[in-house]
């Protein structure tokens, strides 16, 4: 007959003794038990278990710290543990992580297992820090959510308290970095990631070898990655510089992982370093925008690892058009942003996703504007040409303009479509903005009255947007009324080179319709070509006068060039090419018969005529 209960032998854990006695062997032998549900439920798993199993994970390092922490994942549950000690047993963990990766930097050697052990036993302690969320949306098939580290469960705090975790990102940064590390086929057990179980207390066990294999184990390490990365960590990845390039490898790795755009998009937000870091991946750009496409309907996001077709959430194509728009706020690489901009289609991508509702509309104008903000007149035209029916249209302008704003007003008390157009307002005097100080010939020439748009624009509300893009108008109208009226009538420069130094003689015409970048390299090829005709206006070779019996003159001119003459014109002089021989050069055989009886065919030096 079978046992109702079976009690948990505390006081065996408890001892100290080496592998092969009572501790380690029934250590196995929970392992079995853990495994076998019917067995699992019978159980007795009491506040004084936990308090066992914690003081192996404090004192035991390796493989007996991560079956502790699997068999508290499996009965965590059932008590409510304390959370001091849970706080101890995970700062002792992440302290020997560190300590062991300081002492294999100082002796050059790769990781043992005990610490390969003990880092895969700091990821898979997420599952007992905090409950697995009730509200996720995303399918467990992709991760599970958990709730957030510093407000639920053993690390929750107070406002005013910050406590002391010193090794703690040190060690998941260390797990990270060994995660992103490629594992080739036969490498050294210490070397893979997670590490082979192939402890005597561990190997053989089946629910442990699929409870840590690589996709649970990376999916509770973004858990962690999550948590540090998140408004409410107390700072602890701004200590961590190096760290930056290898969370967003890891982060771009899982982006189709449960949480994985949020992650992103919180650290764009909250860490600067993985901003640049991220500037520098252009291929991560492309991803978001096809995150921002995944619905069921158009086929999803592929993943070699997860899969094809993946559909995403409302709210993960939210998350990663709100990374976008972090991406873009960095105006240094505005250059390097539109022309990565007009390559993916961005404007054109960003205002299909506000009208058929992949985005909401006010996310998606948001991001438009980020971008004519960052990319400048180039993204600035082609958000012209996509909306021209509104711009160039004085009534459906003057419709999308005026909008009343209610000063004060949170964000709950404003529909989503109010938001929309509000933000839709915003992205069309962002654009007539940009356009006026770019002053766009393209979009402005022949097609609207400035000074007619300038009384529109100023009749709507005065807010700060209304203001700059009045001040843009104003200031592009009265130029190009003075074009107008000059005597040689044309389009007005942009704003940046209104104030510039006028060119001299006849290039100002030319570089007036132009940026200051190509301004400046057609200037350097003007030069360059202007000293290319003072080198060509040169004579080389020889030079006789018409009277006969003169002495010839030798002149040392460029030898690099066969002819110097233009073309359909004869030069009035000899034309020399260089040999093989060094200083010595030989006259074009097309050019004997102009030799003179003073002067004779053949090879001549630049120190002496040719006779």
């Amino acid at each position: 007959m079978a046992r109702p209960s079976m009690s948990f032998l505390c006081a065996v854990l408890h001892t100290r003794r080496d592998f092969g006695e009572p501790p380690f062997l029934y250590l196995r032998f929970l392992q079995e038990v853990a495994g076998r549900p019917a067995v699992r439920e019978r159980m007795k798993f009491s506040a004084d278990a936990g308090r066992a199993l914690l003081s192996i994970i404090m004192r035991a390092p390796g493989a007996p710290t991560l079956a502790a922490v699997l068999l508290l994942g499996q009965w965590h549950s059932k008590v409510s543990l304390d959370a001091s000690a849970v706080r101890s047993a995970v700062l002792e963990v992440s302290r020997r992580v560190c300590d062991a990766q300081v002492l294999q930097s100082q002796e050059n050697r790769g990781p043992d297992s005990a610490n390969s052990l003990d880092c895969l036993a700091l990821v898979h302690l997420r599952r007992v820090l905090s409950q697995q969320r009730t509200d996720q949306a995303e399918p467990l098939s992709r991760g599970a959510r958990f709730n957030c580290l510093w407000s639920h469960g053993a690390f929750a705090r107070q406002a005013h308290e910050c406590p002391s975790m010193p090794h703690l990102a040190g060690a998941i940064i260390h797990a990270v970095a060994s995660a992103n590390a490629p594992t080739a086929p036969g490498a050294p057990p210490g070397t893979c990631w997670p590490p082979l179980l192939e402890d005597a207390l561990m190997a053989g066990i089946p629910w442990v070898e699929d409870r840590c294999d690589i996709s649970r184990s990376r999916q509770l390490l973004l858990a962690w990655v999550l948590d540090l990365s998140s408004d409410e960590a107390p700072g602890l990845l701004q200590g961590q510089p190096a760290a930056a390039a290898e969370l967003l490898k890891f982060v771009e790795a899982e982006l189709l992982s449960a949480g994985g755009l949020e992650c992103l998009r919180k650290l764009l937000a909250n860490n600067n370093l993985v901003c640049e870091a991220a500037i520098k991946r252009p291929r991560l750009m492309e991803r978001l925008f096809t995150c921002c496409e995944a619905t069921g309907a158009s086929g999803g996001c592929n993943d070699p690892a997860k899969g094809l077709g993946i559909p995403l959430t409302t709210t993960e194509r939210t998350e990663a058009c709100h990374a976008i728009t972090l991406l873009l706020q960095d105006t240094s690489a505005g250059q390097i942003w539109a022309s990565r901009l007009l390559m993916l289609q961005g404007p054109a991508r960003a205002l299909r996703w506000a009208s058929t509702g992949n985005i909401e509309s006010a996310s998606a104008y948001a991001l438009v504007q980020c971008m004519v903000e960052t990319g400048g007149a180039p993204i600035a035209r082609e958000v012209w040409s996509l909306c021209k029916l509104t711009l160039e249209s004085p009534e459906a302008l003057q419709a999308a303009l005026d909008i009343s704003i209610a000063p004060n007003r949170s964000l709950r008390e404003v529909s989503k479509v109010h938001e929309g157009r509000e933000q839709w307002r915003s992205l069309l005097l962002k654009v007539l903005q940009e356009t006026s100080d770019g002053a766009d010939p393209q979009a402005w020439a022949d097609k609207v009255e400035t000074q007619a748009l300038l009384k529109m624009v100023q009749s709507t509300s005065g807010d700060s947007s209304v203001l700059e893009t009045s001040a843009a108008l104003a200031e592009l109208s009265s130029t190009a009324l003075k074009a107008s009226t000059a005597e040689a009538p044309h389009w007005p420069l942009p704003a940046c080179l209104r104030n510039a130094t006028k060119s001299n003689r006849g290039r100002s015409h030319i570089l007036e319709q132009m940026d200051m970048a190509a301004a400046s390299i057609v200037a350097q090829q003007w030069q360059q070509a202007r000293a290319h005709r003072r080198e060509r206006s040169l004579p080389c070779g020889i030079v006789t006068k018409a009277v006969p019996g003169a002495e010839p003159m030798v002149i040392d001119g460029p030898t690099h060039k066969k002819w110097h003459s233009g073309r359909g014109k004869k030069a009035h002089f000899l034309v020399s090419s260089p040999t093989r021989s060094p200083s010595r050069c030989m006259i074009d055989p097309e050019l004997w018969h102009e030799l003179n009886e003073s002067a004779t065919k053949g090879k001549y030096g630049p120190q002496h005529a040719a006779r």
